[in-house]
Parts: C-alpha cells; sequence; structure tokens
C-alpha cells in the first residue's frame, strides 16, 4: 500500500535524523473515508506512528497560524484548497475571527465535473452552480470582501508558478507571491481552455496536478470574484 510505504520512509527518516518527537496527523482524505478509522489503526500496527484525524476547523487554525507568523498582512480571508476539502479562515487585524471547513477539494471537483481533460462550458457552468450555491451557505465570505485572499495548497502555489514563468520572474520564491486578481483569472482561463495533454506542457503546472488543476484552479478564481479580492497572497 503506497500511503503505509510512504509513512514508512518517513519514520525512517526521522530516526536517521534522531528525531524524537513526531506529531502525525490525517486530514480530508482519511477523515471522509469511510475506512478511515481502520487505516489509521493499520498504520500503528504495522509502521509505529500514531496518526490523529483532525477536523477541518483544527486545519484551517493550523493554516492561519502558519500563514500569519510568515507574512505582513493585517486582514485577509485565507483559503487552503487541498485534495479532499477547503478550508477558510477569515483574518482580522492579524487575529482569526472565523473559520470553516467544506468538504470538497480538488480531486472531488475533477471527478464529479468531469474536469481532468477537455473542458466544456457545460461542464464549467455545473461547477459554477455548484460553486454558487457552496458559497450561498457560508457567512465567512460575506464578511471578506475587499480582502486580499492568502492562498494555501498545491493548485495556488502551482498557480503562482505558472504566472512567474509567464512573465520570466527571476527568482523561484512561491511564499509571499502576490499577483492581482486579473493574473489570476487570466492563468485560471487559460489552463481550463487545454485538454490534459496540452496541460501538460504548461510551464509550472506539476505533472501530479495536470488532471486535478481546472476545477480547483477555478474555484478560487470564483471565490476571489465572488469577495471581489484585489489580490492574492500566496503562502508556501
Amino acid at each position: 500500500d503506497f500511503g503505509i510505504e510512504t509513512l514508512t520512509m518517513f519514520v525512517s527518516m526521522c530516526e536517521a535524523y534522531g528525531i524524537e518527537k513526531v506529531i502525525a496527523v490525517a486530514t480530508a482524505a482519511v477523515r471522509k473515508a469511510s475506512n478511515g478509522a481502520d487505516y489509521v489503526a493499520r498504520i500503528k500496527a504495522e509502521v509505529g506512528l500514531d496518526v490523529t484525524i483532525i477536523p477541518g476547523e483544527v486545519e484551517a487554525s493550523m493554516d492561519y497560524l502558519g500563514a500569519i507568523n510568515t507574512l505582513d498582512v493585517k486582514d485577509a480571508l485565507l483559503m487552503d484548497i487541498g485534495g479532499g476539502s477547503t478550508e477558510f479562515v477569515l483574518i482580522k487585524d492579524r487575529k482569526k475571527v472565523e473559520a470553516v471547513s467544506l468538504s470538497f477539494g480538488s480531486i472531488d471537483l475533477a471527478e464529479k465535473f468531469d474536469l481532468t481533460d477537455e473542458v466544456s462550458e457545460k461542464k464549467l457552468k455545473a461547477l459554477d452552480d455548484f460553486l454558487k450555491d457552496a458559497f450561498g451557505t457560508i457567512t465567512i465570505l460575506k464578511k471578506a470582501e475587499g480582502l486580499p485572499v492568502i492562498g494555501v495548497g498545491g493548485t495556488i502555489r502551482n498557480v503562482g508558478r505558472i504566472h512567474r514563468s509567464f512573465i520570466d520572474y527571476p527568482l523561484e520564491i512561491a511564499h509571499n507571491y502576490r499577483m492581482k486578481s486579473n493574473d489570476v483569472k487570466r492563468i485560471c482561463e487559460m489552463a481550463a481552455s487545454m485538454n490534459l495533454a496540452e496541460r501538460s506542457n504548461l510551464k509550472g503546472l506539476s505533472k501530479g496536478r495536470i488532471d486535478i488543476f481546472v476545477g480547483s484552479s477555478h474555484t478560487l478564481e470564483r471565490v476571489m470574484k465572488h469577495i471581489d479580492s484585489p489580490e492574492l497572497i500566496i503562502s508556501n
């Protein structure tokens, strides 16, 4: 099993470096799996690692702590798109005001709306309708009107990387990279206009994300539009 192999490798690395305290947490993939608790028990038995399944709100709090302590931002909406969940944290005066976790991420969106290869107008319309409904249920977005978005997660880092290669940006530094909302829109629309083969040649897009990038990057762009956000600030 790939997960067990990977964790075994991590444990070996920790031992090699003499690390005494390891905190292992599982997020949406295990949280949503019907056999999640069994899997955690199997990890304990086979790898010797105690894994805690954390709720989405805890994940959001960790996002907030990591970002706010490394970025000079006063007010923002933090957004973390993972594979199986999306977290939002409203930040005012550098304090966490509110946090929410939605139970869909880049993998869910790619599968649900068939966005892995060709993306038709019809598929994007279905995604937009879904997102509109989802956004309507969370009050946090109304309170984030006009704020910059702090972006966390692989999708958002890739949006930044594509943009940097586009403008021949001289440094490969993801953290604190800033993009205007119309630049985010341009990257997301460009990716959606390509099929899988074309996306595989898109400079800056990780090979492991070419099939799941469109749904999650489109979600980022829609969130920014929904709150009329002027800027994306990428947090590594």
